[in-house]
């Protein structure tokens, strides 16, 4: 997911020309927002795809002034006080938030000025949030600590989208599992590679597949079928993958979800 900062003059149809750009383009917005500051307008929008978004933006002459990585999180909102017990580790770790927002997934969007360090934050905040250990007070009880946690796919700690197919992903326990869904017609190749940066998936998968049926294909000429019940191991060697027939294929990944599309 990208930040863009978007400059916009301050006048009536600023932001509808900026949503019309970007709708000729099929591009969606995920998340963000805009205001006046002094006499100018500025925005900050989330984009899946930074890159065709800030091309859409800057064909139909509106400036894009910056396109930033950012940190994803899903705070407890039953929990008070969460904002700020992450913010003040955040700070803590001596990370300047400069932009904070939600998305449409009710996720909190982080651009800091260190992602590196924000990054270790973010991670770290989630392995412990997951075992039910932030509560409103940043000493936990016993009781807190051993509280089991339950979650579900329809309610993700993250999800990436793309042409035929999503991502869900779900923290729990110190560990990112996903669940792939994709429609008939979905190539690795073609569809997630544009977003990914590279040809072919290189990422270590161990997962299972609910149903439908999809082929890897290894660079080396191995191709193997993934069928309804099957557990696979796909090595981190270049390779592509592809939904065979016009059923929906869905799998889970136990091992590479935090870095898929990556």
């Amino acid at each position: 997911m990208k930040d863009l900062t978007i400059a916009l003059d301050n006048r009536p149809g600023a932001l509808a020309e900026m949503g019309e750009a970007l709708g000729r383009a099929s591009v969606s917005i995920e998340g963000g927002g805009a205001w006046v500051v002094g006499s100018a307008g500025a925005a900050h929008f989330l984009f899946e795809d930074g890159a065709v978004a800030r091309e859409a933006l800057e064909a139909a002459g509106i400036r894009v002034l910056a396109e930033r990585e950012t940190l994803v999180q899903r705070l407890k909102q039953d929990v008070p006080g969460q904002l700020g017990l992450l913010t003040r580790r955040m700070a803590e770790a001596g990370v300047n938030i400069e932009v904070l927002y939600s998305d449409h997934n009710h996720q909190l969007i982080l651009v800091v000025d260190d992602l590196a360090r924000g990054r270790e934050v973010s991670e770290a905040w989630m392995r412990e949030s997951d075992v039910g250990i932030f509560q409103s007070s940043s000493s936990p009880t016993p009781q807190q600590a051993s509280l089991a946690v339950l979650k579900q796919f329809e309610n993700p700690d993250e999800t990436r989208v793309f042409e035929k197919g999503r991502f869900d992903i779900v923290k729990i326990g110190g560990m990112a599992i996903g669940r792939a869904s994709y429609d008939p017609g979905w190539k690795w190749s073609e569809h997630v590679a544009p977003i990914a940066g590279a040809a072919l998936c290189e990422v270590e998968h161990v997962g299972m597949v609910i149903s439908g049926r999809a082929v890897a294909a290894m660079n080396d000429g191995t191709v193997i079928e993934l069928a309804p019940g099957n557990v696979f191991y796909i090595p981190p060697v270049p390779h592509d993958s592809w939904v065979v027939g016009d059923e929906p294929y869905v799998s889970l990944h136990f091992l590479g979800a935090d870095h898929y599309t990556k």
